[in-house]
């Protein structure tokens, strides 16, 4: 019988935790704002962070629970122009079993 596993919880916070920190500039993060969490929520269940300068805010969000889902994001204005670009990656599980979208999902990806 397979062990049913679920996804991470939602981080409370994106990194950075505005789309101006990253309007047209890089912004270096501070570890501590990828220890956000626990063992099963946010950032440090995910075990992702981003150590250098980086050009788009990153969010995640899911539904708990083994057959819930998730998006994770990157939302950036890498020209200043005010128009967001964002890429978007879903998983859903199906009887505990992850399944991840083979396609990313781009809005705006040449701002």
């Amino acid at each position: 019988m397979p062990v049913p596993r679920a996804f991470c919880a939602t981080a409370d916070n994106t990194v950075p935790s505005a789309i101006v920190s990253v309007r047209a500039v890089k912004y270096q993060s501070a570890p501590s704002e990828w220890l956000t969490g626990d063992a099963n929520t946010g950032w440090r269940c995910l075990r992702f962070n981003v150590s250098s300068p980086q050009a788009y805010v990153y969010g995640y969000v899911s539904t708990a629970g083994p057959d819930g889902a998730f998006t994770a994001s990157a939302r950036g204005d890498l020209n200043g122009d005010g128009v967001e670009s964002a890429f978007e990656i879903a998983g859903k599980a199906d009887q505990s079993i992850p399944r991840i979208s083979p396609v990313l999902k781009e809005t705006n990806p040449d701002e």
